[in-house]
């Protein structure tokens, strides 16, 4: 055989290379030789000449293929299998190294996997393209033993074609079994369909922009070719031509072409041969009289249903800044329905946040998709963000060509009339500019309930809810009005009304936003008297001449709506007084129906209050550009700031009234002999997963920094959750496919029963009448005290323990509760635990026994836990810290930055002593602390933010370079998460590496591991190591013996959970010397120096507990815990250890 004849392997496509050579070792009769070896005789044994004959033929045909095999292998890599004897020795060695374990390959199919459920037709792809890369993947699959027939990949490309194959592919499913289909058959009519398509594109284009010359001359011998392409015999005519032209001076060629035309048919000279003119541009004329092509007023394309064809445009920047800080406005206009939104926003930039809320919200209210955006090409629309945005969720665009506005005539002819209306109401009651944007919000309200006619017989309201509007509580816009002040807000002989002035629809609530004169508030309120004839002269304290006219208070049927709204102190003034989130006006609402009411500046809503949609947004100060016009919560920071709020007025009595339920304290007289400690309000708006607001609390908190120990207190440690231990909690749930719950315990800390004696001040706003000079002693623990958590801790810890509940001992806050193999998993961290287990019975009966215990709020479905979004479904579970990676940039200004895909660069190395200049130490640590809570789901920036945590107590420019370079990554990742998927069975798995020397200070390396129960990572981590190692095989070991004490408590904890591991666990490292050591007890030169503690890995092994196996460092994830990898090495290592976006 010829040598030119065997594949050559030099490292690389290894399954291809086996392929190859498995199909020649056929051919040859040697593969299975090969495969499954031969039968050898040990030295005393007696053969038969039968078995000798058949010992020579089997050992003639190893060397065989051990030859070919020899041959297929470059001399790279021959070292490699140097040492084999046999065939099947040298096989077994090559694709133990190239092709990886039985886990390995797991890890690269499951990679496989992802890819060929993402994949997506590309809009400008062809077929072609397509079909290859889906045939890759799908050929890569069934290299590694995927079982994946024809049919599932037909499926596949069907769905995953873009919207313009949609009919071709209903034909496909209408006209052919897809089970007998096969990949090349759809191939061909898809390519036939794309072919078809192009033909019918290239031909309109041809007779669109092209026209053929034919010209006929008579008798001809010349042919000339003039600058119109007029072709003719008779040589005197181009004469004819040059002399009119020089004749006239400048003639446009129009001219000449009547003129020639005129001699030939008037006869008026000889000679001249019939001419055709062909009607090809003058570039003269051109450039010197073109004219704009005219726009058609008829034929435009309609929308056949909601949301088929949205229409949008910003207005702005405006000359006076709105009372909410905004700048522009942004329509949205539905073309089948002609319904009009409005958002206000800072800066344009905002556009394509905006845009992701509406559609959120019309898709949601009309269960139907958007499906083409219509605009003109202004930077917000046309940038890479909103096109891709648009790419990914189907939209299709249409944008206006350049400088032709009238090209999105339908939302700019509505702006015009809305910044008319706009102006007429300012001017006609002499309001100042700065409620433009509530006026703008009120035309708006008003022209959904006008008639158009585009929508014929119906008001836009009526064809987008399908209900007709009531009108009957409209009033003039900015007219005097009078608002009843509730009895509990007023004593004997107070105002009963105060003189406000009308400035549209509350959202939500059945209500009239009114701005009050005296306060300089924005309130809603129900209960009005309107004097719309009178108007306010704003250039002077007091009203205009005109006559007050009385009209009827205007009453709700609905008890509940009753009361006064404060909402935000407004002054007319060109500067806001806070910032607020932004609106739009939406559905219908008045004082006497149901329907809803558009809000100035806040978005549409139908089902939210006004209260609601506030809450949402006040606590976003400074977060957002689109924020409220009118509206602002700040957390007071005194009680003489929050009496002025009804919510926190709320909130406090709560709290109070949660206190003495509680039996907390005792009023007693002040001893004088004990010092008493104060207390203070603490306020706090707690959020929701999406920003919004979920309650006002108000917390009495003792002054604890003035007690003093052994009088005031004595223990004060209280145990909490670790991070790794939630984790493996969400982690073996979704492995289970379990439901993970939530509690908050209400005032926890004021469960606690104390052993000292301390006195506490009564809290300021509520003392106790006539005792005033009196204290309270407390019974339980108050918060601020310092033994509070641990008597809380105590209390907390007797129920569970009574109620059958063993604790771990490896997590003090971990409960669990087995009866027979119903299992119930309690997670506790201060006052928030999360439980789970696969008997819904044992789950309502604990939480109705919490609940009747201890004061708790049930939250339903864990969805957002110490700062973790948690995202439950039938595929797995997913967490992330997208809000929190998003307030990080804001914070640090770098939400408008360009995000890049590494966070740190490969071949830059960090110092304490770079030569640079020093930077202020108090933002860089803020931003590494930020970066360091952020590795909670984010275990891809680890390494980044342990390295840069080195430098916090002198960091330098370089340093801050680096980190600004991190918040650059999240800026593109802020999304990414960690899924935790079903897998058969909860086995731990980890990896360990480290970087020997990687710090240029004191050349000590770094040590990273990483676990997982089969999916996502549960446990990681990043440190410096304490030694410089003499060899890479000590760091190697080093971060080994890690890795190994981390397992140990991770195996004890599942074992906690009910999962023992029976089999040791099993940690690949890619230095065989570490391994060595770990199972060589024999101390020598090269290791006598380690550090006993070290050693701690010999003896795990030697239990069973562990098993350190060999890979290969490609095939290393935790190389992406201990250095800056190149772009290509990253990507994957964060896809692996299943970092991805939801």
């Amino acid at each position: 055989m010829a040598q030119s004849m065997v594949p050559v392997f030099a490292g690389e496509n290894y399954d291809i290379w086996s392929i190859k050579m498995r199909t020649l070792l056929l051919s040859q009769g040697l593969w299975d030789i090969v495969e499954n070896g031969y039968q050898e005789y040990s030295a005393g044994e007696t053969l038969t000449a039968e078995q000798k004959k058949s010992l020579a033929e089997d050992r003639m045909s190893d060397a065989k293929a051990l030859f070919l095999i020899q041959q297929g292998v470059a001399e790279s890599l021959f070292p490699r299998i140097i040492g084999a004897k046999k065939s099947k020795k040298a096989w077994d060695k090559l694709k133990e190294e190239f092709q990886g374990s039985q886990k390995v390959l797991a890890v690269k199919l499951q990679t496989l996997r992802r890819q060929f459920q993402n994949l997506l037709m590309k809009e400008s792809e062809k077929v072609k393209d397509y079909f290859s890369r889906v045939i890759e993947i799908v050929n890569q699959m069934r290299l590694y033993g995927e079982d994946i027939n024809d049919q599932k990949v037909v499926e596949k490309i069907l769905i995953s074609l873009p919207e313009k194959y949609e009919y071709i592919v209903a034909a496909i499913e209408e006209s052919k079994d897809l089970s007998t289909l096969t990949i090349q058959q759809l191939m061909s009519s898809l390519e036939s369909h794309e072919e078809r398509k192009l033909q019918r594109e290239g031909s309109s284009i041809e007779n669109a922009f092209q026209s053929k010359l034919s010209f006929r001359p008579q008798n001809s011998r010349f042919r000339g070719n003039f600058q119109k392409k007029w072709i003719s015999n008779a040589r005197p005519w181009l004469f004819l031509e040059k002399w009119l032209f020089q004749a006239e001076g400048r003639w446009s060629r129009e001219k000449r072409k009547r003129a020639l035309k005129l001699l030939r048919t008037k006869g008026m000279v000889q000679g001249l041969p019939f001419i055709t003119l062909k009607s090809d541009p003058c570039e003269g004329c051109v450039f010197g009289k073109q004219i704009r092509a005219s726009f058609p007023h008829s034929g435009a394309w309609r929308a056949s249903a909601p949301l088929e064809l949205v229409h949008t445009d910003i207005v702005g920047k405006v000359p006076t800044i709105s009372e909410g800080g905004n700048w522009y406005f942004i329509t949205f206009i539905d073309d089948y329905t002609r319904m009009i939104w409005v958002y206000f926003l800072k800066e344009k930039s905002a556009a394509l946040e905006i845009f992701k809320k509406f559609k959120a919200m019309v898709e949601n209210q009309s269960n139907r998709k958007i499906k083409v955006l219509r605009s003109d090409q202004g930077g917000e629309y046309i940038s890479k963000e909103f096109e891709k945005y648009c790419e990914n969720a189907g939209i299709r665009r249409q944008l206006t060509a350049g400088y032709s506005t009238q090209q999105n005539g339908v939302a700019e002819r509505k702006n015009r009339t809305i910044n008319d209306m706009a102006n007429s109401m300012l001017q006609d009651k002499g309001m100042p500019k700065s409620f433009w944007a509530e006026a703008v919000n009120t035309a708006i309200y008003i022209l959904n309930r006008s008639p158009t006619k585009a929508v014929p017989n119906r008001t836009p309201f009526e064809a987008w809810y399908g209900k007709k509007p009531v009108i009957g509580h409209m009033r003039v816009f900015g007219c005097i009005c009078y608002a009843q002040v509730p009895a509990q807000k007023r004593v004997k002989f107070d105002n009963k009304s105060d003189r406000c002035i009308f400035v549209g629809y509350a959202d939500g609530i059945k209500g009239y936003r009114l701005y009050n004169l005296e306060k300089k508030k924005i309130i809603i309120i129900r209960d009005v008297i309107f004097d719309e004839s009178a108007t306010w002269n704003w250039k002077s304290p007091e009203a205009s001449s005109t006559p007050l006219l009385p009209t009827t208070t205007i009453t709700l049927g609905q008890p509940h709506m009753h009361g006064t709204h404060e909402v935000e102190d407004h002054t007319p003034s060109p500067q806001p007084s806070s910032p607020m989130s932004s609106s739009s006006a939406s559905s219908d609402s008045s004082p006497s129906s149901e329907e809803q009411i558009s809000t100035p500046e806040s978005a549409p809503r139908r089902v939210r209050s006004m209260v609601e949609l506030l809450e949402s947004t006040s606590q976003q100060r400074g977060s957002e550009q689109h924020e409220f016009c009118n509206y602002s919560v700040v957390e007071p920071q005194s009680f003489q700031e929050a009496e002025k709020h009804d919510n926190w007025i709320k909130a406090m009595e709560d709290e109070i009234h949660m206190i003495e339920k509680n039996n907390t304290w005792e009023l007693v007289d002040r001893p004088r002999d004990r010092e008493v400690i104060g207390v203070k309000w603490v306020y706090k708006t707690k959020l929701n997963l999406d920003g919004s607001v979920q309650k006002y609390k108000a917390r009495l908190v003792a002054k604890g920094f003035k007690q003093k120990p052994g009088i005031d207190y004595y223990e004060t440690y209280a145990p909490v959750a670790r991070l790794e231990t939630i984790r493996t909690i969400i982690a073996l749930a979704a492995q289970k496919r379990w439901k993970i719950y939530q509690l908050d315990v209400k005032s926890a800390f004021l469960n606690g029963y104390l052993d000292e004696e301390i006195y506490v001040e009564q809290p300021e706003g509520f003392s106790v009448q006539g005792g005033e000079n009196k204290v309270f002693r407390l019974k339980k623990a108050l918060y601020g005290l310092k033994q509070a958590p641990r008597v809380w801790y105590s209390q907390i810890d007797k129920y569970f323990i009574q109620k059958g509940f063993a604790k771990s001992i490896s997590e003090p806050t971990l409960y669990v509760n087995k009866t027979g193999t119903d299992i119930l998993i309690v997670s506790l961290y201060v006052d928030d635990l999360i439980y789970t287990g696969n008997s819904e019975k044992m789950m309502q009966d604990f939480k109705k026994d919490m609940m009747h215990t201890y004061e708790m709020s049930d939250l339903g479905l864990l969805y957002y836990f110490l700062g973790m979004e948690v995202h439950q479904s039938d595929e797995g579970i997913f967490i992330s810290q997208r809000k929190y990676a998003e307030n990080i940039l804001k914070k640090f200004k770098m939400d408008n930055c360009k995000s890049v895909t590494t966070p740190l660069l490969p071949n830059e190395k960090q110092k304490a002593r770079d030569g640079a200049d020093k930077v202020d130490p108090t933002i860089y640590r803020s931003l590494v602390g930020s970066l360091l809570y952020l590795t909670a789901t984010r275990p891809d920036i680890m390494f980044a933010a342990s390295l840069l945590s080195r430098y916090m107590s002198s960091p330098s420019q370089l340093n801050f370079t680096a980190a600004k370079r991190v918040l650059r990554y999240i800026k593109g990742t802020a999304d990414y998460g960690i899924w935790y998927k079903p897998v058969k069975e909860s086995k731990l798995i980890g990896y360990t590496d480290s970087d020997w020397a990687g710090c240029l200070d004191d050349m000590k390396g770094t040590s990273g591991y990483a676990f997982s129960l089969g999916s996502g990572m549960c446990s990681w981590s990043t440190k410096k190591q304490n030694i410089v190692a003499l060899s890479s095989a000590e760091a190697e070991y080093v971060a080994a013996s890690k890795a190994v004490s981390q397992v140990v408590w991770l195996r004890r904890i599942m074992e906690d959970l009910g999962e023992k591991q029976y089999q040791p666990t099993t940690i690949y490292c890619d230095s065989k010397s570490a391994i060595a050591i770990s199972e060589n007890p024999v101390s020598h030169d090269r290791t006598k120096h380690i550090a006993i503690k070290y050693h701690y890995i010999r003896e795990a092994v030697d239990r069973q507990e562990v098993k350190l196996e060999f890979c290969r460092t490609d095939e290393q994830l935790a190389d992406i815990f201990t250095k800056a990898l190149s772009k290509e090495k990253f990507v994957r290592d964060r896809e692996l250890i299943g970092v991805c976006k939801k």
